[in-house]
């Protein structure tokens, strides 16, 4: 579960910062016709880096567990 919420949070993350990005300094601009390819770029590293962050929680988490600590 707690994997699943970190994951989601790094998607929903990185798709804001893309619209953000998009009406700051896309919309009307020079880049329009490169922006659909650097948009999905972006957005799979934010999804990556997001599931990533995830393992790590949950490997962390699970260690603690395991010893015991609180």
């Amino acid at each position: 579960m707690l994997f699943a919420v970190i994951t989601g949070f790094g998607a929903a993350a990185a798709i804001l910062w893309e619209l953000g990005e998009y009406y700051a300094f896309i919309r009307g601009g020079d880049e329009l016709a490169t922006a659909y390819t650097d948009t999905l770029g972006d957005e799979v590293l934010g999804l990556t880096g997001g599931a990533l962050a995830a393992l790590t929680v949950a490997v962390v988490a699970r260690r603690r567990n395991a010893r015991g600590v609180e």
